[in-house]
């Protein structure tokens, strides 16, 4: 071995042990108006581990040094002795942490009413109003803003811990969960049990996943499981637990018809395991609910207000129809001319590239996802929220054949290059997922520690008495938005028995510019000041019950 090559190994031993220093501490960032400095982004450490790689193996014709196949080996060992512990511990870690980051991101007031005010709103009020009812959705019912019956399942949750905190354990528990059904898929696939842990392991550190549960808790989430066990029955040959998971999916959001749609015309053209009975009745139904959906259920539950479709498509379902059947070419050109945009083009890579090298493994699975990327940058939804959920079972579906093909010698050009312990394999499918695995989760619980302010705020809004009506602004709304009547400050003057305002400069960018112009024009003789702390106030009308008491 040459001088260089040993120095290199130092180097990428160093760059090892950096990384997951920052996995473990979150690094370190400092932002003010003089300088902003970062340590914590993984990323550019991990793409230059990538190249050193790639210099490495021109160096020497070998892409690891003998002591990262020997720590890749050991690793595997360690796994197979221990597996399902070890997959436990990850899944419970996962767990801790997103709930530990969503209750301080809430606490901390960076929850939006966009996402978490809309849901739990809908949530809390299915027992006291009616089914799925929030007063800030369109049309009154969450419904009219997304087709989710679903989400109805949270109410009971709610109702033994009737706080945002159950919502957001909930979620935890149900994305940290599926990489159990990650692990069933890949032993149904047939792949040891030592890699099918690697392979749910990777699940958990994925980084649109977390993001999506980082994200307030969204009806989109519910596709991770229900997909993933509608690729588990599919592999099991159970056909009844498949449609079954299909039809769950329709109750999620109106556009799961699309992917039970694909779904069905793979089901029904696959080489090995074809049902076209059930492929095709399965992608006609699809359609058939999908434009029943699209068309007739959601705009029913919108009343006069515009649908998602029209909001993000600027047509309503009818108009999108018409377009796509009248003036297809242009429809396409609009949808093209937004996906070649620069920072979609960085979302499409964010998403897909663990699994692009394997999509040869499952290649109709990946194109199902691919045609849910177009979808998600055609209608302008930014990485970092819950859309990429929908798409997450069918990449991870795609990673299992491709590492199941790979361990068997299914693909001689690979294993020619893969030494019988695979270590090479398992040290690029974690470079694969960090990539773009951004920030530690550790940083994330740090970001969103809450101050004594929030605290303080916290405390003077839960003295709010329950059966009034509030209005407050969009950073403010999660957590009054149980009351009697919760408006959401839009611009218009308010006349609910209670209103809310945070003036601080960094709350006001969540909201709209002239709180101060409304707040100083609340009339005296309808409305007292009960609050005016460090730019936070409420007011509440003379005659409205409670009393605020900010000892």
């Amino acid at each position: 071995m040459s001088r260089s090559v040993r120095v290199l190994d130092r180097v990428l031993f160093g760059l090892y042990a950096f990384v997951g220093l920052l996995v473990l501490t979150g690094g370190y960032y400092h932002r003010s108006e003089q300088f902003h400095f970062e340590l914590a982004q993984i990323d550019p450490f991990a793409w230059t581990i990538l190249v050193l790689w790639v210099l490495r193996f021109q160096m020497s014709r070998k892409w690891l040094s003998s002591n990262e196949s020997k720590f890749a080996n050991a690793t595997l060992q360690f796994i197979q002795r221990q597996p399902i512990t070890l997959l436990s511990v990850g899944i419970g870690l996962y767990i801790a942490f997103h709930f530990w980051i969503s209750s301080w991101r809430y606490d901390s007031f960076q929850a939006s009413a966009y996402d978490l005010s809309y849901v739990l709103q809908s949530i809390a009020g299915t027992d006291r109003h009616g089914f799925l009812r929030a007063s800030i959705a369109t049309g009154g019912s969450y419904l009219g803003e997304h087709f989710s019956p679903l989400l109805a399942l949270f109410t009971p949750i709610y109702r033994l811990w009737s706080e945002a905190y159950s919502l957001f354990l909930a979620q935890a528990s149900l994305l940290g969960l599926s990489a159990v059904l990650v692990y069933k898929l890949a032993r149904a696939k047939k792949v040891p049990r030592e890699w099918a842990v690697v392979l749910g392991s990777l699940f958990l550190i994925y980084q649109p996943l977390r993001m999506a549960n980082i994200f307030d808790l969204r009806e989109d989430n519910l596709f991770v499981p229900v997909f993933l066990g509608a690729l588990l029955a599919l592999e099991r040959q159970r056909m009844t637990l498949f449609v079954l998971s299909c039809v769950a999916a329709w109750f999620i959001k109106e556009n799961a018809g699309i992917f039970t749609m694909l779904l069905g015309l793979w089901v029904a053209g696959r080489k090995k395991q074809r049902h076209v009975l059930v492929g095709v009745s399965l992608a006609v139904t699809s359609l058939i609910v999908l434009s029943v959906v699209n068309l007739y259920v959601t705009p029913y539950f919108s009343g006069a207000g515009p649908t998602m479709l029209a909001k993000r498509f600027g047509l309503d379902a009818a108009g999108i129809v018409e377009a796509s059947t009248v003036r297809p070419l242009q429809l396409l050109e609009e949808v093209w001319a937004r996906m070649i945009q620069r920072e979609n083009l960085r979302y499409v890579l964010k998403v897909l590239t663990p699994f692009v090298p394997f999509a040869w493994a499952a290649p109709i699975p990946f194109l199902i996802a691919c045609a849910g990327l177009a979808m998600n940058t055609a209608l302008d939804l930014k990485f970092g929220f819950h859309y990429e959920c929908v798409l997450i079972p069918f990449l991870f579906y795609v990673l299992i054949s491709g590492v199941q093909t790979l361990l068997s010698g299914g693909v001689s050009f690979f294993s020619r290059r893969l030494n019988p312990g695979r270590p090479e394999l398992l040290m690029t499918l974690v470079l694969l997922f960090m990539l773009f695995f951004g920030r530690s989760p550790a940083f994330t619980v740090r970001e969103f520690r809450p101050d004594e302010r929030d605290a303080f705020i916290s405390k003077v809004l839960e003295q709010i008495p329950p059966n009034v009506s509030v209005t407050a602004q969009m950073i403010v709304h999660p957590h009054v938005c149980t009351r009697t009547q919760a408006d959401l400050f839009r611009g218009t003057p308010p006349t609910t028995d209670y209103v809310v305002f945070d003036l601080s400069p960094w709350r006001s960018q969540w909201g709209v510019n002239n709180l101060e112009k409304v707040a100083a024009s609340l009339d005296p003789a309808a409305y007292q000041k009960v609050i005016d702390t460090d730019g936070f106030l409420i007011f509440k009308k003379f005659a409205a019950p409670g009393l605020i008491d900010v000892q």
